[in-house]
């Protein structure tokens, strides 16, 4: 043994003294995160929610449907109506609002759609009659059997069934109905939209016509099949086009297309009510979006937020948190009523007759306010 333990030391030595292999170190991203850089700021950081904490509730107070089958989401240009529930006048009217949601529980359409939206800084939401809400279908449907709605004609919710939409739609003045002139017709959800989507009825319906004729005018029968009875009666107006596009000929009647309004009209008519057409007219149209202002005087008091404010309104002794006012955006302040803000808005909203919008004292507390003095 005391030969050996030199062999040992040496063994020993040679490998305290051999290069070691690389060391893996953590990666510091995932394993180690980096210190946040130091401040130079004396204010405390704000503080941020534990992972996994629930989110902070809502302030506003009226709810969104239980069951909602059909969630409808897009920009609209639309004047919206908007009341605390159907039985009463609307609160304000929203107006182009860069997005609006419109939410369509089961059932009848009469209590009302749920509908909020975003516009000119701020977030609304209350309950729109079904009229007041136009859908639109983004792709060709058929209404009453002889009537297809263009992409700009507005439809309205009749009742949401979990298998599609039964809506309804007016039909034009020059298109006298053999009953009621509200025509049905159901579309999945899917197909309707808040906003137009275009799409051609020619290529996707009643294909290349044989020809176009005219009108000669008066009172022409239609029909839906060539021997079938008169469903409507097409009334020729001194402002209505009456250029049609002929998809077929049978014994002396016609299958037509007529373009008038919001609509397609098609069926059949005596051929005998139509002319050899005259040189194709253009047709113009031109829609004009104007702008509205509520505006009121000089405000003594302005403030800007950091965080979303909610937004009240008071009508016929009810009032009811129906929105916020985005973090940025600058809060007019017309009158100060106990510890309410009454405010003005500059566009995107107006309040309806004998309601009152205001925001409370405790929710602009914080905020910076930029005082303006009004002049004497």
């Amino acid at each position: 043994m005391r030969r050996a333990w030199p062999f040992l030391l040496l063994s020993w030595l040679d490998l305290a003294c051999a290069p070691s292999a690389p060391r893996v170190v953590p990666n510091p991203v995932v394993d180690a995160p980096l210190p946040a850089p130091a401040t130079t700021s004396s204010a405390a950081p704000r503080a941020t929610a534990p992972l996994g904490a629930p989110k902070p509730e809502s302030p506003i107070t009226i709810p969104l449907p239980e069951k909602v089958l059909c969630p409808l989401t897009g920009g609209s240009a639309q004047a919206l109506p908007l009341a605390f529930s159907t039985d009463r006048a609307p609160f304000g009217t929203l107006q182009s609002a860069r997005l609006v949601s419109a939410y369509i529980a089961e059932g009848d359409a009469s209590p009302g759609i749920v509908a909020e939206g975003r516009a000119a800084g701020l977030f609304l939401r209350g309950v729109a009659r079904p009229e007041d809400v136009s859908l639109f279908a983004n792709r060709v449907s058929v209404f009453g059997g002889f009537v297809v709605p263009k992409t700009t004609a507005a439809l309205t919710l009749v009742r949401a069934r979990p298998d599609g939409l039964d809506l309804s739609l007016v039909a034009p003045d020059a298109v006298q109905v053999t009953g009621s002139r509200q025509l049905s017709g159901s579309l999945p959800c899917t197909v309707i939209g808040l906003a137009h989507e275009p799409f051609d009825a020619f290529e996707n319906f009643f294909g290349v016509p044989l020809e176009r004729a005219d009108l000669r005018g008066g009172r022409i029968p239609l029909a839906r099949e060539a021997g079938d009875k008169p469903v409507a009666t097409l009334v020729l107006g001194k402002a209505t086009p009456p250029d049609v596009a002929v998809l077929d000929r049978e014994n002396g009647r016609a299958r037509i297309a007529w373009e008038v309004e919001d609509v397609f009209v098609f069926g059949w008519v005596d051929a005998k009510a139509l002319a050899p057409a005259a040189p194709r007219r253009e047709r113009f149209g031109k829609i004009g979006l104007g702008t509205v202002s509520t505006s009121g005087g000089c405000c003594e008091h302005r403030f800007l937020c950091s965080d979303p404010v909610p937004l009240a309104m008071e009508q016929d002794g009810r009032t009811e948190t129906v929105g916020t006012i985005d973090p940025g955006t600058l809060i007019r302040v017309r009158q100060m009523v106990g510890a309410r803000h009454l405010v003005d808005f500059a566009g995107g909203f107006r309040p309806g007759p004998g309601t009152i919008a205001f925001v409370e004292q405790r929710h602009v507390a914080a905020c910076q306010d930029l005082e303006v003095r009004a002049a004497p």
